[in-house]
């Protein structure tokens, strides 16, 4: 029996090993993040997305483009409709090792941290990735689910709650985008 392998060309072979470290200092030259003299745990990395990042920056701008108002009613009506769910990101940073952030939805907060045993918390969702790859997760203009596909990040747990949670960053890319881009050096 012949034995087959699999041929990639050398494009996949190159986009599948992932994009490597982050440009040294890339955290000086982010505009939302609010603390530019250190790189930002996952915690301070989404809680300054969402405020200063989507909040502060991308309200104003999502009432002046072509049918931002019917964007602003989908948003909220998905997150009334939103069952409650946690999500935790499990990040291994190069320097730090693993880092934490939960996120809860209906209603939103963000927590830094892994549950507290006997806490009674217990996440719907585990994502699993690299630092750099939730950095450009968070400020790449992309699809949310690529470094999933690319088998650059890995989900434990409710899949449904993973696709809700992908529609959310579908319509925050529509309102304002996913922040700037940090290209490796």
């Amino acid at each position: 029996m012949a034995k087959l392998g699999s041929i990639l060309t050398p494009k996949e072979i190159e986009h599948f090993k992932g994009k490597g470290p982050l440009p040294k200092n890339w955290y000086k030259t982010c505009e939302f993040l609010s603390d530019k003299e250190k790189e930002p745990s996952p915690f301070k990395l989404f809680f300054d997305y969402m405020i200063g990042g989507a909040m502060v920056e991308g309200l104003p701008g999502m009432f002046t483009t072509a049918g931002g108002g019917d964007v602003l009613q989908k948003m909220l009506g998905m997150f009334t409709k939103m069952p409650p769910f946690t999500l935790m990101i499990w990040t291994k940073h190069p320097e730090r090792g693993n880092e934490f952030v939960r996120i809860n939805m209906s209603p939103f907060a963000i927590k830094e941290g892994a549950p507290k045993p006997g806490s009674r918390e217990e996440p719907d969702l585990i994502l699993k990735m690299e630092y750099p790859d939730l950095v450009r997760l968070i400020t790449e203009e992309g699809q949310f689910i690529d470094p999933f596909c690319d088998g650059l990040a890995t989900i434990e747990g409710d899949m449904s709650v993973f696709l809700e949670f992908e529609d959310m960053f579908d319509v925050f890319e529509t309102m304002f985008g996913m922040g700037e881009s940090v290209e490796a050096e």
